[in-house]
């Protein structure tokens, strides 16, 4: 079996931990679930062998780990994922998925901020498009739930 996994195996990638190491020198199973991984970054399956091989160098449970991490990201909501929620675009998916209190004016889904970010931005866009009354609404809603910016 272990013949099987190195045939025609040979390394693309000069530099890694594993550049002298072969596909059967690792658990068989943690390796297909590093490959597995790594074809998320990569559509070339050799590259992808060889980044799990480093990261298996590196550490045998390395997979396992992540795989732990990540599920606790997923179900605590940690900080990159609010990072990354407040960093993105506001698709249109997203803002469906906004409750109708993250925006100053819910009926109409108008003038999102449920960050800083978008707050800010709904300023501006109020101040060049509202009308006084929106103008009003939006600074007041902004203030309210972020003291430190919207009040001039």
């Amino acid at each position: 079996m272990k013949q099987k996994l190195d045939k025609g195996f040979h390394d693309k990638l000069k530099g890694g931990l594993a550049d002298k190491k072969k596909p059967s020198d690792f658990d068989p199973a943690a390796l297909a679930k590093g490959i597995k991984v790594e074809r998320e970054h990569t559509n070339n399956p050799q590259i992808a062998e060889e980044i799990a091989m480093d990261h298996l160098t590196e550490d045998p449970k390395y997979y396992d780990k992540l795989e732990k991490i990540e599920k606790k990201g997923h179900a605590t909501n940690n900080f990159w994922n609010g990072f990354e929620k407040q960093a993105r675009e506001l698709t249109t998916r997203a803002r469906k998925n906004l409750s109708a209190g993250e925006f100053v004016f819910p009926k109409e889904r108008k003038y999102p901020i449920h960050d800083k970010n978008h707050a800010r931005n709904a300023l501006a866009r109020v101040s060049q498009f509202g009308s006084p009354a929106e103008q009003k609404a939006v600074r007041a809603s902004v203030h309210a739930k972020y003291p430190d910016i919207g009040e001039d």
